[in-house]
């Protein structure tokens, strides 16, 4: 009987634990934050497609300013941007893209209940490190990389052929539709349909055109244009990043790219 009795309690104990951590349900209405219906905070967006968001207690004091920034045009990523998170009191700027479908305020507003960065009408200061150390992305570095790829591959672009001089000999990586060797950008790629793919040089010149066929082989047909020429593969099971890869690696090793 006390057997039954505490796998009761127990059930009950973990039936009020799930309703506390999926039963967040945030909603904005006007310039009003609503957390499972009830007032959480104050928001102002500005903007027209992507917006900027300032969000302020209750009793209006701003606590995070949200800012977008735009991705070069020639940066690949999941968004066209990412958002700088600032805390009030604090220098520690959060780096975060929306890669999502939702709302950029309604993440961020569930992120910061995660982590518990308001008490009724006052910043939990204490808890922005543990925001940053959780959802920091450090995007501004992977942009002064990818900046400085950029500069060194274009710099070495050969003349005669658009191809990068480097090692021809090291390992091949596609990256967010962009190819690289030898930590150099080499060329890039782009899709009209799930197996149509078209490759070009850092220089935008366009070298082969590929179809890959669904059959158990993934036959390929590769035409390439500086030549004219029509070349036949077989690619074998994988997933669409090792099709590109050993595609890449065909148009290297034929000194295509």
């Amino acid at each position: 009987m006390k057997t039954k009795k505490i796998t009761l309690i127990l059930c009950l104990l973990f039936l009020g634990l799930g309703s506390t951590v999926f039963a967040q349900k945030i909603k904005i209405k006007g310039n009003t934050i609503l957390v499972d219906k009830q007032p959480f905070a104050l928001i102002e967006s500005e903007g027209f497609v992507v917006k900027n968001h300032t969000i302020s207690t209750l009793d209006g004091n701003v606590i995070v300013f949200a800012k977008f920034n735009q991705y070069p045009e020639d940066y690949t990523a999941n968004s066209g941007g990412y958002y700088e998170v600032k805390f009030m009191d604090s220098e520690l700027v959060t780096e975060m893209e929306n890669a999502s479908l939702k709302s950029f305020a309604k993440v961020l507003v569930k992120k910061m209940i995660d982590t518990k960065m308001v008490n009724g009408n006052v910043l939990n200061v204490e808890n922005i490190a543990v925001f940053y150390k959780k959802y920091h992305e450090d995007i501004a570095q992977k942009l002064d990389r990818h900046k400085e790829i950029l500069a060194n591959a274009d710099a070495q672009v050969g003349i005669e052929k658009g191809r990068v001089l480097r090692d021809v000999e090291a390992e091949i990586e596609v990256m967010n539709r962009e190819l690289f060797q030898d930590k150099k950008r080499i060329g890039y790629f782009r899709q009209s349909s799930l197996n149509d793919y078209q490759f070009f040089t850092v220089a935008g010149k366009q070298v082969a055109k590929v179809n890959i066929k669904s059959d158990l082989k993934s036959t390929t047909s590769i035409n390439t244009f500086l030549d004219g020429k029509i070349h036949t593969i077989e690619l074998g099971y994988g997933r669409s990043k090792d099709h590109q890869k050993k595609i890449t690696e065909f148009l290297v090793v034929n000194n295509y790219l």
